[in-house]
């Protein structure tokens, strides 16, 4: 990271906060994290959750701290609802919209914390 980077806090592994619902990604952490999916999904649990009974997006535990989900600003309980606009209701279209996060320059996350809808924005580099 450059000098332009050098004073924004959380500085760690290419991964900077920037607002308290925006990031700024390296490229290389991206791929790291999506070419070893088998070892990332084994930092946190994610299940389905369902309102009303009928499902409407994942919930995340057990995240380990300074994981990747942890990094990118992800707290046990968050319900994972839509990434870029798509809505992730099945573990088919978890998985295939995630897969796709590879090529992107930019991503958002739309999610439910403690009852707010939040939407976290992240560029990446």
């Amino acid at each position: 990271a450059g000098a332009a980077t050098a004073g924004l806090k959380t500085q760690e592994a290419g991964i900077v906060k920037v607002t308290p619902n925006q990031w700024v990604l390296d490229r290389q952490e991206i791929t790291a994290a999506l070419d070893n999916l088998s070892q990332l999904l084994t930092k946190a649990r994610v299940v389905p959750n369902f309102s009303g009974g009928k499902p409407d997006g994942f919930r995340i535990f057990s995240i380990v701290q300074d994981s990747f989900f942890s990094k990118i600003g992800l707290q046990n309980g968050d319900v994972l609802q839509r990434i870029n606009g798509v809505e992730i209701k099945d573990p088919e279209n978890f998985m295939r919209v995630f897969q796709q996060l590879k090529g992107e320059a930019s991503v958002t996350l739309d999610l439910v914390r403690n009852n707010q809808k939040q939407t976290f924005a992240y560029e990446i580099r």
